[in-house]
């Protein structure tokens, strides 16, 4: 009998390990970059925002940033926000910066929240095609976003 027990009790210990250990992540069901088309009158400006949660607190908010990304415009460019200069999100505990980006359908983020921090992948539908889609107008407005509340982006805590 005590036998038996204690396999219940390992297989239960085991299975509470790993729930505590599948919580120690962020999830990104929504984030979406745009690029402007560039035409005079319209803004200059790419957008980056986000939904994060933050899986081991169920804490979560939403994250945006405004920078520059049109090279011939005659409006000042608005910095991306740096590790040295993170952007605040709309919950006040969390922040984030964008260590890498190329354009609007290549770039990656990095959140933290509390003593949490973690950096995603490279956000482009080969490293996340599942809810991933990119569209550009003939307008030149172009759009990349990834949905997926189901199977959101994980991103694994760093520490």
């Amino acid at each position: 009998m005590q036998l038996i027990h204690s396999a219940f009790l390992s297989a239960g210990l085991s299975s509470l390990v790993t729930a505590i250990e599948s919580n120690q992540v962020f999830q990104i069901p929504y984030i979406n970059a745009h690029e402007p088309s560039g035409r005079p009158g319209n803004s200059p400006y790419c957008t980056i925002d986000f939904t994060i949660i933050d899986a081991a607190s169920n804490a979560s908010t939403s994250c945006s940033v405004e920078h520059g990304c049109l090279s011939d415009s005659d409006v000042a460019l608005k910095p991306l926000p740096t590790e040295q200069s993170p952007k605040v999100c709309n919950d006040t505990s969390f922040n984030f910066y964008v260590p890498e980006y190329q354009d609007f359908g290549d770039y990656k983020v990095h959140v933290e929240h509390g003593t949490h921090e973690a950096t995603s992948k490279t956000i482009n539908g080969d490293n996340y095609p599942d809810g991933y889609q990119l569209n550009c107008g003939g307008s030149g407005v172009c759009n990349a976003w990834f949905a997926n509340s189901v199977s959101p982006i994980v991103l694994d805590f760093e520490n």
